[in-house]
């Protein structure tokens, strides 16, 4: 007699990428995240890494307009950190703007307003 090989389930696809899904996902909670002296562009694949959202659900993030600062260091402990939190501390010490899409995080150069003219003035 022969054996039955048997497969596992597959899981179930995931959600639409809508903007809610991605906010939903980017909401998921890390018990911990330690960081010390740490370049950028590995805090970066390790959120790009599913580890940090529900599994088999990713998040894909666009780091090429600031590839020129992906070695800056970062150093910080916190518990209870959402994913987002954590790549708002990763684009502040980029200097960067976090630009959202459904499924996906820009990080874009923040502009100096000086050089665009793009600070508004408050009116009396």
């Amino acid at each position: 007699m022969m054996g039955t090989l048997r497969a596992l389930d597959a899981p179930p696809p995931p959600d639409p990428k809508t903007m809610e899904w991605t906010m939903k996902q980017a909401a998921y909670i890390h018990p911990v995240f330690d960081i010390e002296n740490t370049e950028a562009s590995w805090i970066i694949a390790t959120l790009d890494d599913s580890s940090m959202t529900t599994p088999g659900f990713y998040l894909n993030i666009d780091k090429s307009q600031v590839e020129d600062r992906l070695a800056r260091k970062l150093t910080f402990r916190v518990k209870e950190i959402s994913w987002l939190a954590v790549l708002a501390k990763v684009a502040d010490a980029l200097d960067a703007e976090i630009r959202i899409s459904p499924g996906k995080f820009t990080l874009v150069p923040r502009e100096d307003e000086e050089a665009t003219g793009s600070k508004k003035r408050i009116r009396d």
